[in-house]
């Protein structure tokens, strides 16, 4: 199940699934999850598309959205890729295990080694026009 908290400690029940949810992003209003190589999009009109089906090893274990860019980053097994105008790009091979979006800045953690990588952002992920 999904739930959406908002201020006030309120709830409100987005989704049922029959499989587990393995990773969320918000992206505005709307919700980007995974479920195992399966990536979909909940509008905020509550209408759900599929968005990928990642055909790599592991299931998609992280998701940050960059609204700059407007580029979902993932990870799937250890690999990191990209949701850039609905298609998918493998940016690295191995090293990931989370991915997360800060302050405009992408950044990656390897937990087998111990670090957390601030990446540069790919040259084709320009600056979202406002």
């Amino acid at each position: 199940m999904i739930y959406a908290y908002g201020r006030g400690g309120r709830s409100e029940h987005l989704l049922e699934l029959d499989r587990p949810v393995t990773a969320l992003a918000a992206a505005g209003e709307d919700l980007y999850f995974a479920s195992g190589g399966e990536l979909f999009l909940l509008r905020a009109d509550r209408s759900l598309e599929l968005s990928a089906v990642l055909a790599v090893s592991g299931e998609i274990r992280s998701l940050a959205f960059d609204a700059d860019r407007l580029v979902l980053y993932l990870v799937a097994g250890r690999s990191l890729h990209a949701l850039v105008d609905g298609e998918v790009r493998r940016l690295a091979d191995e090293g990931a295990d989370a991915v997360a979006v800060h302050g405009g800045q992408l950044y990656l953690l390897d937990a087998r080694e111990g670090r957390l990588i601030r990446l540069a952002s790919p040259p084709w992920a320009k600056r979202a026009k406002p």
